[in-house]
């Protein structure tokens, strides 16, 4: 197993409930990142047509560890399709919004987002913030 794998194992067990067999994924309660920048602020995740639109704030107090050019990532889950989709640097702080066309799969169902940003020379990140959409 790669350390990257282990560490991401570790963070997504920690959203687990319940006892074997009747597991349950606290959707929420799952970290897949974790340092000392400032998450997204006010963060919004909706569907419009075939696209997600993510908004967000800017917070008006300066901050000693985040940086207009932090990149934002983040993991949609369509639990139903059993389906996962990773999106690495396509926006960054700076830019307050943001539509992104999804595949047909992630149209119709419940999605579960996982959103962070990584420093422009991704030795820090946020922690998670967590939003769902419901159709």
């Amino acid at each position: 197993m790669l350390p990257f794998d282990d560490v991401l194992g570790k963070m997504i067990r920690g959203g687990i409930d319940g006892a074997y067999p009747d597991l349950q994924i606290n959707h929420g309660a799952v970290q897949i990142s974790g340092g000392k920048l400032d998450g997204p602020l006010n963060l919004t995740f909706e569907m419009a047509g075939d696209e997600a639109v993510l908004t967000r704030e800017i917070s008006p107090q300066i901050s000693r560890t985040s940086s207009p050019d932090d990149i934002l990532h983040f993991v949609l889950v369509n639990d139903a399709k059993e389906s996962t989709m990773v999106f690495e640097q396509k926006a960054l702080r700076g830019d307050l919004s943001l539509r992104l066309a999804l595949p047909a799969k992630f149209w119709k169902d419940e999605l579960h987002g996982f959103f962070f940003f990584v420093n422009h020379n991704g030795k820090d990140a946020s922690a998670t913030t967590y939003r769902n959409y419901v159709q």
